[in-house]
């Protein structure tokens, strides 16, 4: 503690946050971060009370008066996960107002986006409700999930039929009854036989629609968790997994009533970043993130459920970005900046006219042997047409 008896200095009198922020707005829980004090700053700036109230990420209370994204966060349960470890418990937990809060806890994959973050970039980018918003590198779909939950209209692309499914299945949760997953967990039986059915078709999101998509996401996600534990099969984990969806969708189905939640509508498509299949000045906002292949190896993460689905799995590793260019690190590089300089001229492409194309980039200079993606990136954007208005850092939390 700092004390002096004669007379009291500047330093001691108010906290820099105090000084930033009037007493009215208080901050989210466990933002702390320069990255996120920027977009809190933003999000005064680009906001009013009412829509700070509606829309605000990093904004827990306006006048007193809860946030929606608060209100969403606080009621993610950790209930559901008590007979987990402390660990297990302990991420969920500091996750529910940043990563794992309403259906983002659905299938929680490894190296997704930042949901928050994500949030707050739509506010500071003045996006509305109404426009369109496009992710077309989409992996579980949190970019999306984002602009709907705030009543704007998401396309999203991915090459994998795995994330594919998983987007979509989330977007079906968004608008979902509370009672969606009864009949599945009530005939438990005849629901495991469907799943059963299910295997080898890679088209299968395609044809199935709401509850079932969800049900084959459950299951998907078990097989992720018997994966991971010596002795356990997916059905041995899928009835667990099958109830903690059906209470996270109750929960966010009733919160979405009581809040006037306006949901936008979300359409979803396999297909390559490079060769977007939309009009020229089409789109008002991006928000993506390329997949941090370099740090993880996208096939062998989702190998169980890309093979339950009966993807070609060499096929999708010569297609997917940062994977393809064979297993020498300095070929997968260049066909990496390849591949972006063709992604990043599509994005220019069809994004209207004074619109913002905002891009999350990991970048490990030990894993690409020095080479930094941001920089590289930034130095080919201007003669794309696009020109960099700011950039920032957000630090990797291990």
């Amino acid at each position: 503690m700092g004390y002096q008896n004669l007379r009291k200095f500047e330093f001691f009198e108010d906290s820099v946050l105090t000084k930033l922020f009037p007493p009215n707005y208080e901050l989210m829980p466990n933002v702390d971060d320069i990255f996120e004090l920027e977009f809190a700053l933003g999000e005064l700036s680009a906001l009013n009370d009412d829509d700070l109230i509606k829309r605000s990420a990093f904004i827990c209370r306006v006048n007193g008066v809860e946030t929606n994204h608060y209100k969403i966060g606080i009621s993610s349960s950790l209930e559901i996960y008590n007979n987990k470890s402390i660990r297990t418990r302990s991420f969920f937990s500091k996750g529910k107002f940043s990563t794992g809060y309403g259906v983002h806890s659905l299938f929680p994959y490894r190296g997704k986006f930042h949901a928050q973050l994500v949030k707050g970039i739509i506010n500071v980018i003045n996006l509305a409700p109404g426009d369109t918003v496009l992710d077309p590198m989409m992996g579980s779909g949190t970019a999306c999930i984002e602009a709907q939950m705030l009543g704007m209209n998401a396309i999203g692309f991915d090459i994998s039929p795995f994330c594919h499914l998983m987007a979509k299945a989330k977007s079906n949760a968004l608008t979902a009854e509370a009672t969606v997953l009864d009949n599945a967990i009530a005939n438990f039986d005849r629901t495991s036989e469907f799943i059963s059915q299910r295997q080898g078709n890679p088209e299968i999101t395609k044809l199935l629609e709401n509850e079932r998509l969800i049900v084959l996401l459950a299951y998907l996600d078990a097989m992720g968790y018997a994966r991971r534990v010596v002795g356990q099969e997916a059905k041995d984990k899928f009835p667990e997994v099958l109830h903690r969806y059906q209470h996270t969708i109750k929960s966010f189905s009733m919160l979405r009533k009581e809040l006037n939640i306006d949901i936008g509508s979300g359409k979803f498509e396999v297909g390559d970043a490079r060769k977007l299949p939309l009009d020229d000045n089409s789109i008002d906002g991006i928000i993506t993130s390329p997949p941090y292949s370099f740090a993880i190896d996208y096939v062998d993460n989702d190998l169980p459920q890309l093979e339950f689905l009966g993807v070609d799995v060499n096929e999708l590793r010569e297609r997917l970005i940062g994977l393809r260019g064979g297993r020498k690190k300095s070929f997968r590089i260049e066909a990496y900046l390849s591949d972006m300089k063709e992604i990043m001229a599509e994005m220019s492409r069809v994004m209207r006219p004074n619109k913002y194309c905002v891009i999350v980039i990991g970048s490990n200079e030990i894993q690409t042997g020095g080479i930094r993606f941001d920089r590289e990136i930034k130095s080919f954007a201007p003669n794309l047409g696009l020109v960099l208005d700011k950039a920032m850092l957000k630090p990797i939390r291990g």
